[in-house]
C-alpha cells in the first residue's frame, strides 16, 4: 500500500457512505512485506467509528500511528448494512474466530454466554448435573465470561484467574481458585498466598506493580491443584448463585 493509499483510507467517511454502511463490523489490520493482512482489533460502529482509534491516547493508537508511518495500516469492513443487534453478534463471532492472543480487544464482545464453546462444554452446560464443591475444597469461583476463550493457553488462563481483583475475600479457609466459564470449571488452582496486584509477572495482560489502576487490588500466588481435585471438578458444571455482576463468589462453604 502506498503512502497516498494510507492517507486516503483515513479520510472521514462521507454522509452518503455512512448512510449505506449503517451499522458495520470492522477490522484493524497490519500489512506484512508481502501485502498479507493480520487483524489486531475487531470492532463495530457507525459513521466514522473505525477511524476514531487514531485519536486516542493508548497503546493501540500508538501501534496504529507507527503502522501509518510505515504504510502498513489497513481498515477492513467485515460486514455492513446491519442493525445494531446483528452488528453486536457479528462482532463477537469474529472475535471468537480470530485468535484473541493476536487481538488488542480487552473483552470478547456481546453475547459471550453464547460464544465459542466446545461441544463437550455445551453438553455439560445443558445436560450435565452440577457437581457440589466439597467443604474441604472450599474456595473462590472466578467468572471469566469476559476474558475466557477456548484457545487460551494454560498461562493465559492462570493470569486471567489469579488477578487482579478488588474487594476479593482472602480468607485462609478459601484454599482453591476455580476458573469458570458459564458455570463450567476450566481449571482448579491451589491458592498459596495473596499479593498486591501487579506483584507477579504477566505475559498476556498489562499489569505492573505501582500502576494506579491496581491500587487496593490483589492477585493470588497459586499452583495447579492436586490431580484428584482437578479430576473431580475440571470440565464439570458447578452450582453458582446469581452473581449480580460480581466476578467471583465463595463455593464449598
Amino acid at each position: 500500500m502506498s503512502e497516498q493509499d494510507t492517507r486516503l483510507s483515513l479520510r472521514p467517511i462521507s454522509s452518503i457512505v455512512s448512510k449505506n454502511l449503517k451499522n458495520y463490523v470492522y477490522a484493524l489490520c497490519e500489512l506484512d512485506d508481502h501485502g498479507n493482512k493480520s487483524i489486531f482489533y475487531v470492532g463495530r460502529g457507525k459513521g466514522n467509528r473505525c477511524l476514531q482509534h487514531v485519536k486516542r491516547n493508548d497503546e493501540r493508537a500508538d501501534k496504529i500511528r507507527e503502522l501509518i508511518q510505515s504504510n502498513r495500516f489497513v481498515i477492513d469492513i467485515l460486514r455492513h448494512g446491519l442493525d445494531a443487534e446483528t452488528a453486536e453478534i457479528v462482532e463477537a463471532t469474529c472475535i471468537d474466530l480470530v485468535s484473541q492472543g493476536e487481538l488488542t480487544n480487552k473483552i470478547r464482545g456481546f453475547g459471550t454466554a453464547f460464544g465459542r464453546t466446545s461441544l463437550e462444554e455445551i453438553r455439560q452446560l445443558y445436560q450435565g448435573r452440577p457437581v457440589p464443591i466439597l467443604k474441604k475444597h472450599a474456595g473462590l469461583a472466578f467468572n471469566l465470561t469476559k476474558t475466557y476463550r477456548s484457545s487460551m493457553s494454560d498461562v493465559e488462563l492462570l493470569e486471567a484467574t489469579r488477578g487482579t481483583w478488588a474487594r476479593v475475600p482472602r480468607s485462609e479457609n478459601l484454599q482453591y481458585a476455580y476458573a469458570t466459564y458459564n458455570g463450567i470449571v476450566k481449571e482448579v488452582y491451589e491458592i498459596r498466598q495473596w499479593l498486591p496486584a501487579g506483584t507477579q509477572q504477566y505475559f498476556y495482560r498489562s499489569r505492573q506493580l505501582g500502576d494506579e489502576r491496581l491500587k487496593n487490588r490483589f492477585e493470588f500466588l497459586g499452583v495447579l491443584a492436586q490431580q484428584d481435585v482437578r479430576d473431580r471438578y475440571k470440565g464439570k458444571l458447578i452450582n453458582l448463585e446469581r452473581s449480580y455482576g460480581n466476578p467471583f463468589q465463595r463455593v464449598g462453604i
